[in-house]
């Protein structure tokens, strides 16, 4: 937050959106450009078997996003009439559709300033086929994976304050100062909206609204189609709430949306999305 006097203010606020069950599939392609924790290998250890021999897998997950995910695991699906077999992360045996490691683990984020990449963790998966399971000739089977995990991202927008006075002085238009507008690259896309110019204060509780867009960018999905959080943080010693809006009510210096609300769930089913705000108010004698 920068000060100028008693004539213009900058205010910055923030806001926080704590994914739950946020996931990337993968079938075998490398997704090394995705701001999330995601699947870079997934292939067979040989192209081709022999009837009644089993099936054997190598699958790599890294986490190449700005925040750390945690609660991940990883889940082998889509296994035909294959259903049982061993996994190295965890007790044999392993059955398709279940998690892949025995306990869930934390992909801590990359580390630009050392030039270190985002952890990654391995698994060796082998599948029992059986006599049976792929008749002898020519049969084929797509097998596909899916990590889960939980993430969160953050964004931080300025908005600029003029008194009346001033802007008056000024002829009715104020320079406005670049302002810092920020937001980490995430499986979901978040977008603080403010005001673009200055917020003219010419009563003692000048009103403006805030919003909040979130977009499920990252080609993976929610749990449920929920966010665990949303939420909207701001400088108590210049503004106050006028209207919570779409939040709760507020809980120190944020108005929160907690998991389990209405406006805690995305719409629509392949572009997912939510749209939040709420109104605040300056402080009276504070500016």
């Amino acid at each position: 937050m920068v000060m100028y006097g008693k004539i213009t203010i900058i205010l910055a606020l923030a806001a926080v959106v704590i994914v739950a069950g946020c996931a990337q599939k993968s079938t075998g392609d490398v997704h090394a450009g995705y701001s999330g924790a995601t699947i870079t290998d997934f292939s067979p250890i040989a192209p081709s078997i022999k009837a009644g021999t089993p099936i054997n897998f190598y699958l790599t997950a890294q986490n190449f996003g700005y925040a750390d995910a945690t609660n991940a695991n990883v889940i082998l699906f889509n296994c035909g009439a294959v259903n049982t077999g061993a996994s190295s992360g965890k007790t044999a045996p392993y059955k398709c559709n279940d998690e892949l490691f025995e306990k869930d683990f934390t992909l801590q984020k990359p580390d630009a300033s050392f030039g270190l990449p985002g952890e990654s963790r391995e698994a060796d998966i082998t599948l029992d086929t059986g006599k049976t399971a792929f008749p002898q000739g020519r049969t084929t089977q797509t097998f596909s994976a899916r990590i889960t995990y939980d993430y969160s991202t953050s964004g931080t927008r300025d908005v600029f304050f003029t008194t009346f006075d001033n802007w008056r002085e000024k002829g009715g238009s104020v320079a406005v100062p670049p302002l810092n507008y920020h937001t980490d690259q995430a499986p979901l896309s978040l977008v603080i909206n403010v005001p673009d110019a200055p917020i003219i204060l010419n009563t003692d509780e000048q009103e403006f609204t805030v919003g909040v867009s979130i977009r499920n960018t990252g080609g993976g999905f929610t749990q449920n189609k929920e966010l665990n959080e949303i939420q909207l943080c701001y400088d108590t010693t210049f503004v106050a709430v006028a209207d919570k809006g779409d939040f709760d009510n507020p809980s120190g210096d944020c108005l929160k949306i907690p998991k389990g609300s209405q406006n805690a769930k995305l719409i629509g089913l392949d572009n997912q999305y939510k749209d939040v705000d709420a109104r605040f108010k300056t402080v009276k004698g504070a500016i």
